[in-house]
């Protein structure tokens, strides 16, 4: 049985070192650049806070989940976490969705990419692949959540057509304003406390660090981003590994990882900690050079 390598990815490489091998690449941008029909649909139905997504609105968008080792199936109730195409052979997500107890099933996690009703069997334009490896960063803290963020290689490419967009990076180091309107999605669990068959999606606030420290009382690094706390709207189990996103012109840029929370989703103030990715774009750049596009950074 196919059985994905693990590995740990530690690239310590300076700015000026990765900036100049990032304008060298020959390779093309990965395309990230939406059409209409990817455009935030209008409000619709409403589950904890969120919406539904719409089929056509986060086409980068993947969902970790086990599948029937015979049949190659699996519902609502089989997604692990979530993640995010960043080239057409590379996922990002968080760490903790690849803890010991799911690595010693890991053979039977697949990643779907493009899927919007994890339980319609005739919904077209998705993809499901196997792993071949996955990068951990090595700096990665079980207890504190710092650097909760990994790099899945899937075992083969996303096609490239008109259809499937990735999302872009930030610029390393970037900085977002508090305050600042951004958008996660998922997959995870509803106010029936079962994880959602369609992605829905909520837009939240950037909070200062600051005040997420005094809501919390946990120690936020510089790894890390609080969003959310708005009573009823909430990423929950099942977003985790999801992207926090913010829409640039006619592109998305992934600025957070959905990694911990409250675990009374949504029912008091308390912010949601993302995983900042400005922390890690140089790493996640050297770690993806075995794609046929370069990560677009914004």
């Amino acid at each position: 049985m196919f059985q994905p390598l693990i590995i740990l990815y530690c690239t310590f490489v300076a700015l000026s070192d990765w900036v100049a091998d990032y304008n060298n690449d020959a390779r093309p941008l990965c395309p990230t650049e939406l059409g209409p029909s990817s455009r935030t649909p209008e409000e619709g139905h409403r589950i904890v806070g969120g919406e539904h997504a719409g089929k056509t609105t986060f086409p980068f968008a993947v969902g970790l989940v086990y599948v029937d080792p015979y049949h190659e199936r699996f519902t609502r109730d089989n997604i692990i976490c979530g993640g995010t195409m960043i080239t057409d052979l590379h996922v990002l997500t968080a760490a903790h969705c690849l803890n010991f107890d799911i690595m010693k099933y890991i053979a039977y996690l697949r990643v779907t990419v493009s899927d919007y009703d994890l339980e319609d069997p005739n919904e077209v334009k998705s993809y499901l692949r196997k792993i071949r490896y996955i990068s951990l960063e090595s700096q990665y803290n079980v207890i504190t959540h710092d650097n909760d963020i990994a790099i899945i290689t899937l075992d083969l490419p996303i096609p490239l057509n008109e259809n499937m967009r990735m999302v872009a990076l930030p610029f390393l180091g970037r900085k977002v304003r508090a305050g600042t309107m951004c958008t996660v999605w998922g997959w995870g669990l509803t106010s029936h406390n079962r994880t959602s068959a369609v992605m829905l999606k909520i837009n939240v606030p950037i909070i200062h660090r600051r005040v997420c420290w005094q809501r919390v009382f946990w120690h936020i690094t510089e790894n890390m981003i609080c969003a959310g706390g708005e009573r009823g709207k909430a990423a929950c189990e099942g977003d985790s590994g999801g992207s926090l996103l913010l829409r640039k012109g006619n592109a998305y840029c992934m600025i957070g990882i959905v990694s911990f929370g409250s675990i009374e989703c949504a029912k008091n103030h308390v912010p949601v900690i993302y995983t900042n990715v400005a922390s890690y774009t140089d790493k996640i750049y050297m770690a993806t050079k075995d794609a046929s596009c370069k990560p677009r950074i914004l």
